[in-house]
């Protein structure tokens, strides 16, 4: 069989509905739509735009990680930080500024976090604690304590891969989330740049990001393409109304 290939951009900006990192684009009159055969995703690019401190995101509850827990006379005690990006000085100082009776400082050799507190607390793992991770608390303190050292080094690196979906262009939904479950993930793009700069990705192998659909025997029209941009937990991020873009060879039956 002959197919043609045209070249197609895939745009929030062009979306039929819909906001940036969910949104459904018309492709009602385009040509390079109908009787699909295979597509080959060529580039990606849009602007990390993600905060490492939020109020949605980073679990499957999408319920952020801008919230610090710990017991206070055995009773869970919550401090909610103002979302944004941060480094781990800004966010010990915006944890002291709520709490004054707990500083916290980074070891200069381990780059541990060394907490104090005038209070005897309860320092929370992440199973209840979901800022945890961001500050290097692998594992709670299993007790009240006034100096604990983080097990582990924080975490601040926010997204760090961007999963891209799409009903319309996969070949059904067979790629597995962090909970077990399918997705129709055609892309997966790891952030490489700091936040506010642009992200590009570009293919280096077309064999491998090839999307061909055999389960489809007289090729696949495509009326309506939605795009729903992830992260590893299956949250719609937020792009904050900046482009995300996708450049696509389609290759269509050449008799259509």
């Amino acid at each position: 069989m002959n197919l043609n290939r045209s070249l197609c951009r895939i745009s929030s900006n062009l979306k039929l509905s819909g906001v940036s990192a969910d949104f459904v684009q018309d492709m009602n009159n385009s040509r390079c739509c109908q009787t699909l055969y295979k597509i080959f995703i060529k580039e990606c690019s849009f602007i990390n735009t993600f905060y490492n401190i939020n109020d949605k995101g980073y679990n499957t509850e999408n319920s952020g990680n801008n919230r610090f827990i710990f017991l206070l006379n055995g009773v869970p005690t919550t401090v909610t930080v103002k979302v944004g990006n941060y480094d781990i000085d800004t966010l010990l100082a915006e944890i002291t500024l709520a709490l004054p009776f707990l500083t916290g400082v980074v070891d200069p050799l381990l780059g541990k976090v060394i907490f104090t507190s005038t209070i005897p607390i309860t320092f929370l793992g992440p199973d209840q604690n979901p800022m945890a991770y961001a500050l290097g608390i692998t594992t709670g303190s299993g007790g009240d304590v006034t100096t604990f050292e983080a097990p582990s080094v924080p975490n601040l690196t926010g997204v760090n891969h961007v999963f891209v979906q799409s009903r319309a262009l996969s070949d059904g939904s067979s790629f597995l989330t962090n909970d077990a479950k399918q997705a129709p993930v055609i892309l997966v793009v790891n952030v490489d740049v700091s936040f506010g700069q642009m992200q590009h990705w570009r293919s280096n192998d077309a064999q491998q990001d090839t999307i061909n659909y055999p389960s489809i025997k007289a090729g696949k029209n495509v009326q309506n393409l939605d795009i729903k941009v992830v992260d590893e937990f299956g949250n719609v991020l937020d792009l904050q109304e900046h482009e995300f873009q996708l450049i696509i060879n389609m290759f269509h039956n050449s008799n259509n």
